[in-house]
């Protein structure tokens, strides 16, 4: 904070970790792992000869009394497919808000993925795209995005985090559109050009990205939390937006080397959501992308990033001289089930119940003027696959940092000791329950981009 902030982690245990809806049920802050990187994980791991091995589900966690882990049905009005060459794609109509289609290309590969000398080279990947492909140079690339009357931003854009890439169009939902739309995304997949010259032209552009993003209280922030969090593993020094010195020195050869290791059908999904024609776009998926062929060679094997479990505390300090009020965070950082079934989203929900509950109680003493901070919500630092940290987040002044770390920690500690009334946990979960019965009632309205982030994410 401006005059000394905390952050800090616990040893024990929690639960998993909550995406945005439920988040919301506790009131969700803004916390440092609250950053641009969507992150699907995955329970799959290619051993680099060609077969696939399943990872364990999850930690066996105290408290998570039920660890069956039956799967979750697909949905069926998702047409899902595998081409021959390996890419797989999900393709549902959906009529709200109707006349549009939602188009993504989902890279599973990230910055923990580069295996160069250099650092966010899969973040200057993902510019390099928009500087035309083989069938579209550059200004005709641009000219065919702007045909579809979108505009970059809302309808034309792209994502690089530690885990995956993410290019996404928005286009009308005409038969022709939709196809132009596929075929360049076709053409992000597998032809790519990386001219040298552009490639220097960019660095300025990124570099000019790299600045807003780490020279600022919450780009300083999320470095330390990287440290904290990813110190050890592979994420380790890879954070996506890379360092100042790595952008401005970025050559086409390593550029070339990691768009050909990832960049193939079998590393990526293709989805399309949209009010569009299922079958058409079937076959227009089969005909744009069925003829790309699979590499010769074996997938890259990907870096091992499970996490153990943490065996300490640990803690930061960071002063910064553009926050005003003092932060002071508590975290519980574990190991995150990784499957698609049950038991992951048992452990979900029992993170939003338990941390609603902790956030109830704190927010009782502020009430009753007993508290030594002025807010507290419920914040996460689990912006990578594979790490599940939610955390209690307190707003404060310097004179009180001491009692607020005090009292997150008593809560925990109150919590771990006694537990959770039978009256707490049914109004903490009657808010879960409302939420997800307000979902089911409106799902006749739920937008395209909710099904396709909800699709990457799977």
């Amino acid at each position: 904070g401006g005059d000394g902030g905390v952050t800090a982690t616990d040893e024990r245990s929690s639960t998993g970790v909550a995406d945005d809806d439920l988040e919301a049920v506790g009131d969700a802050g803004d916390s440092i792992g609250d950053a641009d990187t969507g992150d699907p994980a995955t329970d799959r791991r290619d051993d680099g000869g060609g077969t696939t091995s399943i990872r364990p589900a999850g930690p066996a966690l105290p408290g998570l009394l039920d660890l069956s882990d039956e799967p979750i049905p697909n949905d069926d009005t998702v047409r899902t497919g595998e081409l021959s060459n390996g890419l797989r794609y999900y393709v549902r109509r959906n009529d709200n808000p109707g006349g549009k289609a939602d188009l993504r290309l989902a890279v599973r590969a990230g910055s923990v993925d580069e295996f160069g000398p250099s650092t966010g080279t899969a973040h200057f990947v993902e510019h390099m795209l928009f500087n035309g492909t083989e069938r579209f140079p550059e200004n005709e690339l641009i000219d065919v995005l702007r045909s579809f009357g979108a505009s970059f931003g809302p309808d034309i854009n792209a994502y690089t985090s530690f885990d995956e890439t993410v290019y996404s169009l928005v286009v009308p939902n005409d038969d022709p559109t939709v196809e132009l739309g596929l075929d360049v995304l076709a053409e992000w997949l597998s032809a790519a050009t990386f001219d040298p010259a552009q490639v220097v032209a960019e660095r300025g552009v990124v570099l000019d990205e790299w600045r807003v993003r780490t020279q600022t209280t919450t780009g300083r922030l999320f470095q330390i939390a990287g440290e904290m969090y990813l110190g050890g593993s592979p994420y380790e020094g890879r954070l996506p937006i890379g360092t100042d010195d790595s952008i401005t020195t970025m050559e086409d050869a390593e550029l070339r080397a990691y768009y050909d290791a990832w960049y193939r059908p079998d590393n990526v999904a293709l989805i399309v959501v949209g009010d569009i024609d299922v079958t058409a776009t079937e076959a227009d998926i089969e005909r744009l992308f069925g003829d790309e062929p699979t590499p010769d060679e074996a997938l890259r094997p990907r870096p091992d990033t499970r996490f153990d479990l943490p065996v300490a505390p640990d803690f930061r300090l960071h002063r910064d001289p553009d926050q005003q009020t003092v932060d002071v965070e508590v975290t519980l950082p574990l190991p995150a089930f990784t499957s698609d079934g049950l038991a992951a989203q048992r452990a979900e929900l029992l993170d939003v119940v338990v941390f609603d509950i902790l956030v109830q109680r704190l927010q009782r003493d502020l009430a009753e003027g007993v508290a030594p901070f002025d807010d507290v919500t419920q914040g996460s630092n689990s912006f990578v696959s594979g790490l599940d940290a939610p955390a209690l987040y307190a707003f404060t002044d310097a004179d009180r940092v001491r009692d607020t770390l005090v009292a997150l920690l008593d809560e925990y500690q109150r919590a771990f000791v006694h537990g959770f009334t039978p009256a707490e946990v049914e109004i903490s979960a009657a808010k879960v329950r409302a939420l997800f019965e307000t979902r089911f009632e409106g799902r006749t309205s739920t937008q395209d981009r909710v099904y396709g982030d909800a699709l990457v994410e799977h």
